[in-house]
């Protein structure tokens, strides 16, 4: 037990476990005003805006996913000059990369309001500039975990929480309804920039001569691939939001908001355990460490939780609903004993793809966007909610026993002798 307690992985995973946590405290409070202050229909809208976000961010997800291997493995060698070096070089392009997503959006505001039935394009243009700019605090954030920086990077996690749940609630209690909220994000991404850069700033002290254009290759390189994992992670995820608003009434939409709000919580809970494996088995994977250890580890904690969680929403429905929501969502609490288990196996797919991430092993996108194509198939057609959440269930589900044989296969295989 003692040998148990002073496992550096298990003192990151409690570290990180409970900053997420309260983070998502935070986070849950914000939709738990929204869900009260906000018309069924506006709530619905937030979510359905929430779900697109995630789905236009994979470039930041790639990036960040990127960068923290990028980190981990040159912070393993002690390349702490060139780390310093880029880091500069690296906000600029993320900064970038939002200016250009921002444009697209408020271009592209008529056709993306039209197809969410949105009367108000304005709401658009504000949801523009907070997408673009959450670019901004995506290096600081990737590179404290690269660093293996767990308690500050939960601070952190927490401090934009924390902003991002008083500042839309003050500005929705003044009056300025969805626009305020929207309003509000953008403040809270200039308080988390503010504080992650700060905590970063006493490992970024050195500076070197760096060929910029050979690290860029080298990250595009990993992040191409990276780009169709993260793609079909968020679109497994995010595109039954954006597809219930196409097809099914506002008042249906805003119900399996309320769900989805609900069964995330699950998500972001359990997905603590991927956030401390994912560098730490990519510096190991750059030292040459054996790896079936590391993966057992995080793997039986992942299930764990997993477990855990996935049995109290299954068996509690009713009772988590009327805490978060009141009677207010009642129409919610059918879905949620169904949409937890699609959420366990979510979380589970996203661990193995993560491992498989950080050794480097990124042709899995060739298995799962497949799944992501048949997935969106099979929804556009579906009639119901429950159907809905069965076809994502189903989806998942498969993905995670493939992904599952895979690993298997990479970290039982016996190496080649080598010929002469």
């Amino acid at each position: 037990m003692r040998r148990l307690l002073a496992n550096a992985d298990l003192h990151g995973v409690m570290i990180v476990t409970v900053g997420t946590y309260i983070a998502s405290f935070f986070s849950y409070l914000l939709q738990f005003f929204l869900g009260r202050l906000l018309s069924i229909e506006d709530y619905g809208l937030f979510n359905t805006y929430l779900a697109i976000s995630y789905i236009l961010g994979v470039p930041s997800y790639v990036l960040s996913t990127s960068l923290i291997k990028y980190v981990a493995d040159l912070s393993g060698k002690n390349e702490f000059a060139q780390l310093s070096t880029m880091y500069r070089k690296f906000q600029i392009l993320a900064a970038s990369f939002g200016m250009l997503i921002t444009i697209l959006l408020v271009l592209l505001r008529l056709p993306i309001s039209n197809y969410l039935k949105i009367n108000d394009t304005y709401i658009t243009v504000l949801y523009a500039f907070v997408t673009g700019f959450s670019y901004f605090i995506i290096v600081p954030f990737a590179y404290l975990q690269g660093f293996l920086r767990y308690r500050s990077y939960s601070l952190t996690n927490v401090a934009s929480s924390f902003a991002r749940f008083l500042l839309p609630v003050v500005l929705l209690y003044a009056g300025f309804g969805l626009p305020g909220v929207f309003a509000g994000m953008f403040m809270a991404t200039i308080v988390a920039y503010v504080v992650s850069r700060t905590l970063l700033s006493r490992n970024l002290k050195e500076l070197s001569t760096v060929n910029a254009v050979g690290e860029y290759s080298k990250l595009l390189s990993y992040s191409f691939p990276i780009l169709f994992i993260n793609l079909g992670l968020i679109l497994l995820n995010n595109v039954d939001l954006i597809v219930v608003k196409r097809l099914f009434s506002s008042v249906e939409a805003g119900y399996y908001a309320g769900t989805v709000t609900l069964g995330k919580i699950l998500l972001f809970g359990s997905s603590t355990v991927s956030s401390v494996m994912f560098p730490r088995v990519a510096n190991y994977y750059a030292q040459k460490k054996p790896l079936l250890k590391v993966f057992s580890f995080f793997f039986f904690i992942q299930l764990l939780v997993v477990g855990i969680g996935t049995i109290v929403f299954s068996t509690l429905p009713g009772l988590l609903t009327n805490l978060f929501f009141g009677n207010k969502f009642s129409g919610s609490i059918g879905y949620l004993p169904g949409f937890s288990i699609f959420i366990g196996f979510y979380v589970l797919v996203n661990f193995l793809i993560l491992f498989m991430m950080a050794i480097e092993k990124t042709y899995i996108f060739l298995f799962l966007l497949p799944a992501v194509l048949l997935q969106y198939f099979l929804l556009i057609n579906s009639q119901s909610i429950k159907e809905v959440i069965s076809i994502n269930t189903f989806i998942t589900s498969s993905v995670f026993f493939v992904l599952l044989v895979i690993t298997a296969i990479v970290l039982y295989k016996k190496p080649q002798p080598k010929i002469g």
